[in-house]
């Protein structure tokens, strides 16, 4: 589908027109690569667990997770990272100014009863990690 279509270009910048944001899934894996930030109009860069799984262990894991955040983040994408299963990968990760994860750090799937039950205002402390920082009057930006 996305193999050098015009139209499909012009397609996609008619829905991001009506107000829908576009997210390229699964990013630096497969067919999500750099000529499509570069070609269509996503507004979600979604990254892969394959560059989640060793940030807190790999230096190389680390650094390229801060590449690809900084590129979404100066491309004016959101940025979501998918994947997250320990704590000290969301941290690392939050610390990069993103704000939007998944992964069963935060649940498995699950019926949407059980979800509002787990995940309403201040059930689980994990929610916190989702939550932008916000600096003290005087102190910063927040």
């Amino acid at each position: 589908m996305l193999d050098g279509k015009d139209s499909l270009h012009y397609q996609l910048q008619a829905i991001r027109k009506l107000g829908v944001n576009l997210s390229l899934d699964d990013f630096g894996t497969g067919f999500s690569c750099l000529s499509y930030l570069h070609k269509l109009p996503f507004g979600i860069l979604k990254i892969d667990r394959s560059f989640v799984m060793n940030v807190e262990t790999s230096h190389r894991d680390r650094e390229l997770a801060r590449v690809i955040v900084a590129m979404g983040q100066s491309l004016g994408m959101q940025v979501v990272v998918e994947g997250v299963e320990e704590r000290g990968q969301a941290e690392f990760f939050k610390d990069l100014g993103v704000h939007a994860f998944q992964g069963f750090l935060f649940g498995r799937p699950m019926p949407q009863q059980a979800f509002e039950a787990r995940f309403h205002s201040n059930a689980d402390e994990r929610v916190n990690l989702l939550k932008p920082v916000r600096s003290a009057p005087g102190k910063g930006h927040g």
